[in-house]
Order: C-alpha cells, then sequence, then structure tokens
C-alpha cells in the first residue's frame, strides 16, 4: 500500500512538470508515509484480542494500584489528630522555654540576695527599747518585713513627711492579696528626748501598727552603725532646742534579718516603692516560701 501511494505521488509531480515543486511533493509523500505506519500502528493494538497473561498482568497492576493508596490513606492522620499532636508539641515547647525562663529567673533572684548578703546592712544584733517601754533586739523582729526608717520627733517637716509615706506604702502593701504584711519601724536618732512615751504620743498620727525604738546613746550609736546610718545634733538655740541632721532612707529587711533594698530618693513615687517592695516580697515567697 505504503508502495502505491508513493509511486502515485510522484507520477502526479511528473505528470504536472513541475521540477521545482518536488522537493514539497517529497516532504509531503514523506509525512504520508509516517502517517501511514502510525495509522498502521494503531490499529494492530486496537485488533489485537489480549491474551490471558496481559489480563492477569493487568489485574496485578490494579492491585497494587489499590494496595499503594490504601496504604497512604492510613498513613494520612485525622485532621482533629494533627491539630491535637500540634497542639501537644507546641504546649511542650512552650513549658520547655518556662522553664528555662524560670531556671534563669530563679538564679538572678538568688544571685541578688547573694550580693545583698554582702552588704554589711543591719547585720549586727540591736537592743533597744520600743515606744510600750520593751525590751526589744533583733531577734524579736525576725518572720517580719520591715521597712524601718531612722528620724527624730522633734523633726519639723522632712520625718513627718516621710513617715506619711511609709503609711501610704504600708497601708497598701498590707491590703494587697497575695504578699505578707509589712511592719513600719521608727528608730531616733535622738534618744536625749525621743523616750517612749514621747514617741508613742508622735507614732498616733500615723500608721497604727508602727513601733518606736528608742534607747541610750550608745544603742543608738550601735544601732546605727550597723545600718550605716548617719546622724548629728545640731548647736542648741535659746530656747534649748536644736535639729538632728540624719540620713534619709528607708530600709526593706526580709523575715529572716536580711538587708533587701533601700529606698532613699524623696522623688521616688510612692507606687514605685510599693511595686518594689512588692516585687522583693514575691522574689523572696518563690524561693523560700
Amino acid at each position: 500500500m505504503n508502495k502505491f501511494i508513493f509511486r502515485t505521488s510522484l507520477f502526479i509531480c511528473k505528470k504536472r512538470n513541475t521540477a521545482a515543486k518536488l522537493p514539497v511533493c517529497t516532504q509531503n509523500l514523506c509525512k504520508i508515509q509516517q502517517s501511514s505506519r502510525q495509522f498502521s500502528l494503531i490499529s494492530y493494538h486496537l485488533n489485537k484480542k489480549p491474551t490471558l497473561d496481559d489480563l492477569l498482568k493487568e489485574d496485578e497492576n490494579d492491585k497494587k494500584e489499590k494496595q499503594k493508596k490504601t496504604y497512604f490513606e492510613e498513613q494520612t492522620l485525622p485532621l482533629k489528630s494533627r491539630i491535637a499532636i500540634v497542639s501537644v508539641v507546641t504546649a511542650g515547647i512552650c513549658g520547655f522555654w518556662l522553664y528555662l525562663k524560670t531556671q534563669k529567673e530563679d538564679r538572678e533572684i538568688v544571685k541578688r540576695e547573694e550580693d545583698c548578703s554582702k552588704v554589711d546592712i543591719g547585720n549586727a544584733d540591736f537592743t533597744l527599747t520600743d515606744h510600750t517601754g520593751k525590751r526589744v533586739t533583733k531577734k524579736d523582729f525576725l518572720g517580719k518585713w520591715l521597712l524601718l526608717y531612722f528620724g527624730f520627733t522633734h523633726c519639723p517637716d522632712i520625718c513627718p513627711e516621710e513617715l506619711d509615706r511609709i503609711t501610704e506604702i504600708v497601708s497598701e502593701i498590707n491590703e494587697s492579696k497575695g504578699v505578707p504584711n509589712l511592719q513600719p519601724v521608727f528608730m531616733s536618732v535622738d534618744p536625749r528626748r525621743d523616750t517612749p512615751e514621747s514617741m508613742t504620743e508622735y507614732l498616733k498620727d500615723f500608721h497604727p501598727t508602727f513601733i518606736g525604738l528608742t534607747g541610750t546613746e550608745e544603742e543608738i550609736k550601735l544601732a546605727t552603725k550597723s545600718f550605716r546610718v548617719y546622724y548629728s545634733l545640731g548647736p542648741k538655740d535659746d530656747d534649748n532646742d536644736y535639729i538632728v541632721d540624719h540620713s534619709i532612707i528607708m530600709y526593706l529587711m526580709d523575715p529572716r534579718g536580711h538587708f533587701v533594698d533601700y529606698y532613699g530618693s524623696r522623688s521616688t513615687p510612692t507606687t514605685d516603692v510599693v511595686s518594689g517592695i512588692t516585687k522583693r516580697m514575691k522574689n523572696y515567697l518563690r524561693l523560700h516560701g
């Protein structure tokens, strides 16, 4: 059949006597031959009857495809399960990060405590007389948080202002939940005039839990030296009155009697002092319960 097509095409080209167009005819002839071979191949496969081996092989291939599809479907988890797994993994990562963060914060708190313990403030014992006339020592204040201030009852302005601030701080701390109570203490630097009776009268204008401490000149000297507090009696006037120059500072002491922090700037807002004391208390509870 192919030969017939070739001869027929060649005859037509010669008949027309178009020698110039012979290459085009030859190209067309090649295309016709190629199409004829493809047609014959397709007809062969369409007309070919499948054998038993072909059917078995095709059936085996279908089973393999089904098994592969089933395997991948079994390996794919439901959406809820995947979400649950992702949630658990995320929670685990967050928990581990929080654990590391907590460990770091604890180390920082411990380091700060160690640094404060190296500062020799209030470490020495003292024996004084409180505003009720009772003799007390440092051990009597163990187990309590103290906010300690040094001053004198004849102070015209600074001491009353600072004791008002302490009253506000203590009130706010003691009304807060999650932190222990704060005990305000007023220690005199003027033992000549600050008797227990005068201190009782003086402290009535401030927080009701205030404890006043006084003593002999030697006892006050030892106590102020332990806390590194400066004080100096000024010259007397015609009425035999005088002013005492002294450090303006508040000390925070923890239940073990250790120095924790101090607040010396009068310009520091009361809210910042409250926030600082609350933080120190919570850090202490975090480590020591």
